[in-house]
């Protein structure tokens, strides 16, 4: 799992960047795994919202 950390107003090419991998780093691995789909099943479902200017 390749992870990139979020910075507020910060340059995207200087946001610390990592790989995990299960073997090798099993609790880092689980704990990111486990956030991701933690904000996935949470999040609602996306909705188009068709306005006048939308292209059908």
């Amino acid at each position: 799992m390749d992870l990139r950390l979020g910075s507020f107003h910060g340059q995207r090419e200087l946001r610390p960047t990592f790989r995990l991998i299960r073997k090798r780093d099993g609790e880092w691995f689980d704990y990111f795994y486990e956030q991701f789909t933690s904000v996935w099943n949470a999040a609602d479902p996306y909705q188009k919202v068709w306005t006048s200017s939308s292209e059908i």
